[in-house]
């Protein structure tokens, strides 16, 4: 893709972002980024590709709002004492940890690895990030782990970078 067209994603994603809500028709979107039909037509097309944006059945062109099956979400389990828990909305799959932060970066980490988007779920989902391929396969099926494997390579590590007590035996 040109640069002029990296361009435009980056401002259409941007202008998305900022402004909640944001719905816009393909020839807004046109009229808004001063291109040409076919330019604009190929990077909504992209946008949409990513999941960033959906066509809604009025042809807005609007932010998705909702998880895949894959995609990773936080969810705030309880107030007292604060338990998060990462799932995934098409797996009973879950892994729980004690504070928002860790359980956003393990989601970030996970949405990462798994080249899917990562929520956090309140009110409404919030997306936290997205590392959907635009181009070309997803791994072909090589790359599908579970929640479950993501936080075992993510428990915090002891000073000699492992994470079993049994590998400390015989170090100083």
């Amino acid at each position: 893709m040109a640069k002029s067209a990296d361009k435009l994603l980056h401002r259409l994603r941007a202008e998305y972002l900022e402004t909640t809500g944001l719905r816009l028709t393909f020839e807004q979107v046109q009229r808004f980024c001063g291109v040409e039909p076919t330019m604009c037509q190929l990077v909504l097309d992209v946008l949409v590709d990513e999941k960033f944006l959906c066509v809604k059945s009025d042809g807005h062109y609007a932010r998705l709002t909702h998880p895949d099956n894959d995609d990773v979400v936080v969810r705030q389990k309880s107030v007292k004492p604060s338990v998060y828990v990462l799932g995934m909305p098409s797996a009973p799959a879950q892994f729980q940890v004690r504070t928002r932060d860790e359980a956003v970066a393990q989601a970030l980490a996970f949405a990462k690895h798994q080249h899917v988007r990562a929520w956090f779920a309140d009110d409404e989902f919030v997306l936290l990030g997205t590392f959907r391929v635009s181009v070309g396969p997803r791994c072909a099926g090589r790359c599908k782990v579970s929640l479950d494997d993501i936080g075992r390579t993510l428990q915090p590590r002891n000073r000699w970078g492992d994470s079993s007590s049994a590998s400390r035996e015989g170090r100083p």
